[in-house]
């Protein structure tokens, strides 16, 4: 399991790799924190889909899915967001996803 940090205030999409502290798109073994400050949005497009263990936010991002995120990770997964957007046709999913 990593952990795998956004790097800055900058909004741009999930599936940039650059935009991440480890230099590649996070997985479904990775810790995610989103705890830059300043108001900023990571999006996840309509058709795209990534799978996370946590999602950890802080500061002043915003995550707006319109493709799919899930947090179906044997290893338990977990959720502590800030601002998150489930856009129409979006999916959040996972085992233990309580809002």
């Amino acid at each position: 399991m990593a952990s795998v940090t956004w790097l800055s205030a900058v909004s741009a999409d999930w599936s940039v790799a650059a935009d991440w502290s480890t230099g590649t798109v996070p997985g479904a073994a990775d810790d995610v924190f989103l705890n830059a400050a300043g108001a900023y949005v990571v999006s996840i497009a309509a058709g795209e889909s990534f799978t996370a263990n946590s999602l950890n936010m802080g500061g002043g991002g915003t995550v707006a899915v319109a493709g799919t995120l899930d947090f179906d990770n044997a290893s338990g997964s977990s959720f502590s967001v800030g601002s998150l957007t489930v856009e129409p046709g979006g999916v959040l999913s996972g085992e233990g996803v309580v809002f």
